[in-house]
């Protein structure tokens, strides 16, 4: 009884956080020109904009559906050209300045900023850009943040999210019968793909990396994001299935804790290294080694977040942005602010969980 109050109360606190959002967005709607979509795209010229615009072009029909990219201002170098001729992304801001919402603790790296290029400012932006603010992944000694080179390294999730991305361009190109605009990005999708199995995969690490262009080399840092080739479909499905034991095998050694999945190995104090797991990681992970037959690690992984999740909510009433995975009894820490309740990442993911493999939190 008591197990299925608490189920009840999570579903309940879910519910309630959604009914408000949903009274706050009809609300906002009404303020909207309802014919118009924005597309927020980021910087002329950059691949934000360019994907962003060629959206636009499919989805405006002209009449009824009218599509208006928004864009800024500046020049972009979000695409780097490799030694073959193939494009790669990376992170980027074109402003090196400190941030406006963290201006204080930006001047302060700054002055300790131990590259000789000039550009903290640009990088710290760029890991914000990223989503991954802060995180020794970024660090090129994996402690501190004044060693940031965020702007040298090509990130195989973005990499792998714009893979995605140039294949749904093609597809609704084709679903337009424009077999000239299918082409060049099918093309394009089919060149990334190759590109990201040749600068990605570690054959060392029997994982997936990051490359840091400007040293010519893979990072060998274990993090949730090299789970993101998995769940695309630019890897031939044989060979999805054999990389997918080595990476479970990679995946149980460095990155299951007793929560969940951690974001790195490293414990810097930046909140997005260990000891916290991030719902939307906690998710791709489960969703590549379900792709590539490690089902039974997927749900092992799906179970262990369920109960975190749930015993937190017992402990607190509240679903949290982040979680501490690998001290269960502890609350997740670091970053710039205090930690986040109500996040709909959490709330979505736990929910697809537990229905996806029929779990109940005290499982």
């Amino acid at each position: 009884m008591s197990d299925s109050r608490n189920l009840a109360g999570i579903e309940r606190a879910i519910a309630q956080q959604a009914a408000k959002r949903s009274k706050y967005e009809q609300n906002l709607q009404a303020q909207l020109n309802a014919p118009t979509i924005g597309l927020a795209a980021g910087r002329l010229e950059g691949a934000p904009i360019r994907f962003a615009s060629e959206l636009a072009r499919i989805v405006d029909d002209g009449r009824k559906m009218r599509v208006l990219p928004i864009v800024t201002h500046g020049p972009a170098a979000y695409e780097v050209k490799m030694p073959d001729g193939s494009i790669l992304n990376r992170h980027w801001d074109d402003v090196n300045a400190p941030r406006q919402e963290s201006y204080a603790e930006d001047v302060a790296t700054g002055k300790t900023y131990v590259n000789k290029d000039g550009k903290a400012y640009v990088n710290l932006r760029a890991s914000a850009e990223s989503g991954w603010d802060f995180s020794s992944r970024w660090f090129a000694d994996d402690k501190n943040i004044t060693s940031i080179e965020v702007i040298d390294i090509l990130p195989v999730d973005l990499n792998s999210l714009l893979f995605n991305l140039e294949q749904a361009i093609a597809i609704a190109y084709q679903l337009r019968k424009d077999k000239k605009n299918f082409d060049k990005y099918q093309t394009k999708s089919v060149q990334r793909g190759i590109a990201i199995e040749k600068y990605f995969w570690n054959s060392k690490l029997s994982f997936y990396t990051d490359y840091n262009f400007k040293k010519k080399k893979l990072l060998d840092k274990i993090t949730p994001a090299g789970m993101y080739p998995l769940c695309f479909d630019f890897i031939h499905p044989n060979l999805l299935k054999k990389k997918g034991q080595l990476i479970a095998a990679t995946v149980k050694n460095k990155l299951v804790k007793e929560g969940g999945i951690v974001t790195t190995e490293n414990n810097t104090g930046e909140q997005w290294d260990a000891p916290n797991g991030w719902a939307p990681l906690e998710w791709m992970t489960i969703w590549g080694l379900e792709r590539c037959g490690q089902s039974e690690l997927a749900r092992d992984i799906a179970q262990h977040w369920v109960k975190l999740n749930a015993d937190v909510f017992e402990r607190t009433g509240r679903l949290m942005e982040k979680y501490n995975v690998a001290d269960t009894h502890l609350e997740a820490g670091g970053g710039e602010y205090p930690g986040q309740d109500g996040f709909g990442w959490t709330n979505g993911v736990l929910l697809t969980l537990i229905n996806k493999y029929h779990l109940h939190p005290k499982d």
